[in-house]
């Protein structure tokens, strides 16, 4: 089926007015904004590629659009290598100066080394400290040895040092003493009580011990035997009670040693069978400051009933010329088995 449409002449309008239908109400219309597409970037083809390929076409990005800032935070400094300070070394060489100097204090006359030693480290201590970078430490070298030099000079005596002031001497340092629990006293009488020290000057002596009992004697060829009888055994020691000079001491002989009772009766040393002797005598000794000697004497056993026993030593035997003599109370003497 055909149709053939034929041109009357007529507007729009005019059909609609005569077949009775009314307009339709226009509605305006808003302009739209024409945005222009990008631009194409066409790749020129290469001598590679076939001309009939369609060619790949990359839209450029449009930059001109607001984009979101991030804002950069700045980065910590990184710390370089310091150098090394130049007065550490000379500044622990102060530390030990004064470390040194601490322990000299404690060895006899060692206070000039102690107030020496501390001198060097101060004055390297405050060369280092004016010149350091970081001044705490060698600050702190010189105040340790300023500190070392004021002790030792105002208060010694928490070092264990006597005072720089020489003590004025004793005006009866030569007189015979007795030490006991009261403390040094001068002697009342010429015999020291057997329980004390008796002293002059930096020489000791003391009844060590005294007892009454059997005896080991030895024989010829190194036998060794108990005796049967007692014998009363007396040990002295002989000490330096000072702290400069050394004591030189020779052993009593048995002629030089004398003991009597309370009567006055003389008590003889012991005499052995032949062959066999008692303890040996020692030996000549020189004694030191803080040591001792010692010698033993065995007599024979006292008669009767006593109340004392006077004992007395000549002093030669260290050097001095005053005897020393104890008087030994009954009660200190000690039965032994």
């Amino acid at each position: 089926m055909s149709f053939t449409l034929v041109n009357s002449g007529e507007t729009l309008e005019q059909a609609q007015k005569k077949s009775g239908h009314r307009p339709r109400p226009e509605v305006p219309r808003q302009p739209v904004a024409l945005t222009p597409r990008p631009k194409s970037i066409h790749a020129p083809p290469t001598a590679l590629e076939d001309p009939d390929t369609p060619t790949v076409v990359a839209e450029a990005t449009d930059f001109s659009q607001p984009r979101l800032s991030i804002p950069e935070l700045p980065l910590p400094a990184l710390d370089e290598p310091s150098a090394p300070d130049p007065v550490r070394v000379p500044t622990l060489v102060a530390f030990i100066l004064a470390g040194v100097a601490l322990v000299l204090s404690q060895v006899p006359y060692g206070r000039v080394g102690t107030v020496g030693l501390a001198l060097v480290g101060l004055l390297i201590a405050c060369a280092c400290w004016l010149t350091a970078r970081r001044p705490h430490l060698p600050a702190a070298g010189a105040i340790l040895n300023f500190a070392i030099i004021t002790v030792a000079f105002l208060l010694p005596s928490w070092l264990g040092m006597t005072s720089w002031r020489p003590k004025q001497l004793d005006k009866d340092a030569g007189t015979v003493k007795s030490f006991g629990k009261d403390g040094l006293t001068p002697l009342n009488e010429s015999w020291a009580p057997g329980n004390q020290r008796w002293q002059v000057l930096d020489v000791g002596v003391l009844v060590r011990n005294i007892s009454l009992g059997p005896i080991e004697l030895t024989g010829r060829g190194g036998e060794k035997r108990w005796t049967k009888k007692n014998y009363l055994q007396i040990r002295i020691r002989v000490g330096n009670i000072g702290v400069a000079r050394l004591i030189e001491f020779k052993p009593w002989d048995d002629s030089s040693v004398r003991l009597t009772d309370n009567a006055g009766r003389a008590i003889p040393l012991a005499i052995f069978e032949t062959g066999w002797q008692g303890p040996p005598r020692p030996a000549p000794a020189s004694v030191p400051p803080g040591q001792a000697a010692e010698q033993l004497f065995v007599f024979e056993a006292p008669a009767g009933q006593i109340d004392y026993l006077r004992l007395e030593l000549p002093g030669t035997a260290f050097g001095m010329g005053e005897p020393v003599r104890f008087q030994i109370a009954a009660s200190q003497i000690r039965q032994s088995q």
